[in-house]
């Protein structure tokens, strides 16, 4: 578990490093707060203070189905060789890079 401050993507990075995988997330499934202008700043804009965690998918249904909606899924874990990638409406697909606040 990690919080969001220095932006979805960088943060999301940390854990994909540490952990040897890569991830798939969903446009359409992130949250966009009133401090984000658009899905740039969701991705990349850091201060959101929200924690990003990773569960199993048995896990993770088990928690979506006791109703508990203050979770909210973004994509899933996939290989590391696919890297980190971004899937917009139209079901295309492409590779992103971490990035956000950086502090040195």
């Amino acid at each position: 578990m990690i919080d969001i401050s220095d932006g979805l993507t960088l943060d999301l990075g940390h854990i994909l490093e540490q952990s040897k995988v890569g991830a798939v997330i969903h446009t359409e499934l992130i949250p966009i707060s009133k401090q984000a202008r658009n899905l740039a700043d969701a991705l990349y804009m850091g201060e959101d203070f929200e924690l990003l965690f990773t569960l199993s998918r048995k896990e993770a249904k088990r928690i979506l189905t006791k109703g508990l909606n203050n979770f909210k899924p973004i994509g899933e874990i996939v290989d590391r060789k696919l890297g980190l990638r971004l899937i917009d409406k139209r079901n295309r697909e492409k590779n992103i890079k971490p990035s956000g606040f950086q502090h040195f």
